[in-house]
């Protein structure tokens, strides 16, 4: 999967969205302060970590370590050099800026019209209402990061008893200015135009499932496109040579490349089921299924034959799971094969 950033208006439901994006592909989620946390705690004091998490300014002074480069310059290579090797939905951030043009980023940008976002944003302000109260009471109050995450990010910037009190106008207003401001000063960029994503999405008119599903359109998109990719450079294929058992047939290597392209572990032929003996008890019948998926501890025969050799193999199953009834084995039939295959010719 690649790294996802999400840029989003106050009250656009992008905190929803990626909060439910990261549960649904099981990447974690990381926000502006556990960013700062993880690439500049190494090298920045708790003082200095305390100034990036509430001034962009503060990332153009220069490092402890090295006079000449300074906190953002240092961001930049770290988290360029990480998402090498790492996935992640990376929520505000500036995300789409430190990893502009990175071949395994894609880049979203949440919205919605104004007078929806202020109605998301008054709802929000009751939920921190009812947060404050259970705060008072030392008592412990359970929120997901996209129920209150806006809301308390403000907490940096002014009261928890302004918060919970000005107009949902206002305090839509001042969200949307301290994400414009920290983009303004760091990058010197305008979020509100949208060159910089690579798509857009409405909440005011999609659904966060219908954008779920978007995204998981691109997050396909790309799985074929570095299958592409890989596939065409002559030195390097999604599967290495020596990695290949001896296939019967091209078909079978060909099933095996899109396993490994969902990165499904597979086993190939990795069991002989016996159905049928003779008087002295010795085999006459047996199948032994193309593969093995054991994480679904599922079996798969591929099957491209003619329909008489079909007929024959269907006949071998129906032997099997009368024989073990607790053995899962699926036959993939000629044209779902063909289906597939077709989508990456």
């Amino acid at each position: 999967m690649p790294i996802i950033t999400i840029s989003r208006e106050a009250g656009s439901f992008g905190d929803e969205l990626a909060e439910r994006l990261s549960e649904r592909c099981g990447h974690p989620l990381m926000d502006f302060d556990q960013m700062v946390d993880k690439f500049l705690k190494p090298i920045a004091t708790e003082h200095e970590k305390q100034m990036l998490e509430v001034s962009a300014k503060y990332f153009f002074e220069p490092i402890t370590t090295d006079q000449h480069v300074n906190f953002k310059a240092y961001l930049e290579g770290s988290i360029q050099e990480w998402a090498e090797n790492n996935r992640a939905i990376l929520l505000g951030c500036g995300g789409n800026y430190l990893l502009k043009d990175h071949p395994k980023a894609i880049h979203v940008r949440v919205t919605a019209p104004l007078e929806v976002r202020e109605q998301r944003i008054s709802g929000s302000q009751e939920q921190y209402r009812n947060y404050l109260k259970y705060q008072a009471q030392d008592k412990d109050f359970h929120y997901s990061i996209d129920q209150l995450h806006e809301l308390k990010f403000m907490e940096k910037f002014i009261s928890s008893k302004e918060i919970s009190t000005i107009s949902e106008s206002d305090l839509t207003l001042r969200i949307d200015r301290q994400y414009r401001r920290f983009i303004s000063t760091l990058f010197q960029a305008d979020d509100s135009t949208f060159e910089p994503f690579h798509i857009v999405l409405n909440t005011g008119k999609l659904s966060l499932d219908a954008c779920l599903a978007v995204l998981e359109s691109l997050i396909e998109d790309y799985r074929i496109s570095l299958y592409l990719e890989l596939q065409g450079q002559s030195d390097r294929t999604v599967l290495q040579n020596n990695d290949l058992p001896d296939f019967k047939n091209e078909s079978e290597k060909e099933f095996a490349k899109l396993l490994n392209l969902y990165q499904i572990d597979w086993r190939y032929e990795p069991k002989f089921f016996p159905v049928e003996w003779d008087d002295e008890n010795r085999v006459t019948m047996a199948f032994s299924p193309d593969f093995y998926l054991p994480k679904f501890d599922l079996y798969l025969e591929l099957t491209t034959m003619n329909q008489r050799y079909v007929s024959a193999k269907r006949k071998k199953l129906e032997k099997l799971q009368e024989l073990y009834p607790g053995v899962n084995v699926k036959i993939i039939y000629r044209r779902d094969f063909e289906s597939l295959v077709k989508r990456f010719e």
